[in-house]
């Protein structure tokens, strides 16, 4: 379906289009009757970054099954109460990023904001990704 709205879209596989009450504060602005329309670059881009996210986190963890979360729209794991995962952005970052957010705070200079996080483009390769997954699971079990 080419051009449609959210709510044309729900409506098509037989759902009702919209929020749950009270879940989240942020989102996309757009309303359940814009027209939607897909940029092919932005598309590419996001298929690139999840595919370095399930990659990056089936090699840290074979063991786990990514999950895409809708709600944030980032791939991630739960491996001994820290989350890890690829965000496309947010409202903490602005680009995409990769991510270790302990369940219980954490202090210190790895822990950059209320988790860890390093921007996609300076975690050029996978080892870099995968390396980072690994420091954050050591600096986790330590701090």
């Amino acid at each position: 379906m080419n051009g449609a709205s959210c709510r044309e879209l729900a409506a098509a596989v037989g759902l009702d289009a919209g929020a749950p009450e009270n879940a989240y504060a942020d989102g996309s602005g757009v309303s359940l009757d814009e027209t939607l329309g897909v940029d092919a670059e932005a598309a590419q881009n996001i298929a690139e970054i999840f595919w370095r996210g399930q990659m990056g986190l089936t090699r840290f963890a074979p063991e786990s099954t990514p999950v895409l979360w809708p709600e944030h729209f980032d791939v991630s794991i739960s491996l001994d109460k820290v989350n890890y995962g690829v965000s496309l952005g947010d409202a903490h970052i602005d680009e995409s990023y990769a991510y270790a957010g302990p369940w219980e705070s954490r202090r210190g200079p790895f822990w950059n904001v209320s988790f860890a996080a390093r921007p996609m483009r300076l975690l050029r390769d996978d080892t870099a990704l995968f390396d980072f997954f690994g420091e954050a699971r050591e600096q986790a079990a330590r701090d």
